[in-house]
């Protein structure tokens, strides 16, 4: 997870080249305005979701697009003092009225990666897939994670202790 990628993939061009076009993206408090760059990536606003994760923060994002796929990617960054096994992205893509048109995620397997360290890095890739997006005004961003349990941790449930007379 630390210096992993996402679960997202990359389009290459038939020669190995990989042809990308990405945007100017400014990161502030939970809001993000994307500029197109001509024909390439869409004027799309994003959002950080109000129920994401406290302790997991989106610390950059950038709507890319390459080889015709529209995607976004980014760096979710573990602020607390407790490890994460997994972490999932979500992101849901809306129309000038505010309803949803797609819903995406990318998320961590455990099998391919290490636990989430405070202050550890994930990156992120959402590649949407098939999304028509002319129809797309804004996007919205939530993060959320499974907690790792350490050494000392009581099991999940209840404990039943009997003795005999």
């Amino acid at each position: 997870m630390g210096d992993g990628g996402g679960g997202g993939t990359e389009t290459t061009a038939g020669d190995g080249a990989t042809e990308e076009e990405t945007t100017q993206a400014e990161t502030t408090e939970g809001a993000e305005t994307t500029e197109g760059t001509g024909t390439g990536t869409p004027d799309v606003e994003g959002q950080i979701a109000d129920d994401s994760s406290e302790d997991l923060e989106v610390t950059n994002r950038e709507l890319y697009r390459t080889d015709g796929n529209v995607g976004l990617r980014g760096t979710v960054t573990n602020t607390s003092e407790q490890a994460y096994e997994s972490a999932e992205v979500e992101v849901t893509l809306q129309d000038d009225q505010g309803e949803v048109l797609y819903e995406f995620i990318d998320e961590t397997e455990e099998a391919e990666t290490d636990t989430l360290t405070p202050g550890g890095e994930w990156q992120f890739d959402v590649v949407f897939e098939e999304a028509q997006m002319n129809e797309v005004r804004t996007y919205t961003i939530s993060v959320e994670g499974d907690e790792a349990q350490t050494t000392g941790d009581e099991p999940v449930g209840s404990t039943e202790t009997t003795t005999s007379a």
